[in-house]
């Protein structure tokens, strides 16, 4: 899964101009994630901030090397996200297991009556 600051760098080429609410309208995002977007995006070098303002949103310029630092970015950050391996199976003990144990001893105790 491609997070929204790769998305953005694919999407948009080099010189056009986004704001937080093109981000918002366009990724579905709300206006604190925008902010927090742009605000990665101008941390990586990836975009230059414009003193025009659209109404009361910043206008941002993407540089042309933009997907190579936000890329470089994505590799530094995926080191502090967790892992997840989504094609582990668990039986329903496992699963239970760890949520509820009274669970686990009441399928027991209907496994004895039912012999």
């Amino acid at each position: 899964m491609k997070t929204v600051q790769v998305m953005i760098a694919e999407s948009f080429s080099a010189g056009d101009v986004i704001t937080t609410k093109i981000i918002r309208e366009k990724y579905k995002a709300s206006s604190s994630y925008a902010q927090h977007i742009m605000s990665i995006l101008t941390r990586v070098n990836a975009v230059n901030k414009m003193n025009i303002k659209d109404g009361s949103f910043s206008q941002y310029v993407i540089k042309s090397d933009a997907y190579k630092k936000v890329m470089a970015f994505e590799q530094r950050a995926k080191a502090f996200r967790p892992k997840t391996n989504r094609n582990t199976k668990w039986s329903r003990e496992e699963a239970v297991k760890g949520h509820d144990p009274l669970i686990l001893m009441f399928d027991k105790l209907l496994a004895e009556v039912r012999l």
